[in-house]
């Protein structure tokens, strides 16, 4: 994901290795009591995105702390987003080591949805 930053609460984070844009459609109806007189559809693109990222332990309890959170706020290429980030899946990455600066090197996918 070259030339892409991802601030999360502020904190710039490393970029992911992966990144797909999944914009959602929102749609509400409102009618008026006789269903017949007034009729307002109003369409509303919400931002969605998925991202897998490979860190260190550091950055890894980083990532889940915010994750936690009941609301962030993301910036996208200069673009800020509020809504929920959730943690997917965490795996150790293959042929990752333990050492004395970090326990292991990690895979952390991740989703956004904006509310």
């Amino acid at each position: 994901m070259l030339g892409r930053y991802l601030l999360i609460n502020g904190v710039e984070f490393p970029n992911p290795v992966s990144f797909s844009e999944n914009p959602q459609n929102m749609e509400t109806v409102n009618m008026s009591e006789v269903s017949t007189e007034l009729i307002s559809v109003n369409r509303l693109l919400k931002y969605a995105c998925t991202m897998s990222f490979q860190m260190s332990s550091f950055w890894k309890s980083k990532l889940v702390n915010e994750c936690a959170k009941p609301i962030v706020k993301i910036k996208v290429d200069g673009v800020e987003h509020t809504g929920r980030l959730r943690l997917t899946g965490s795996t150790l990455a293959k042929n990752s080591e333990y050492s004395s600066e970090t326990q292991g090197y990690w895979v952390l996918n991740v989703t956004f949805n904006e509310v």
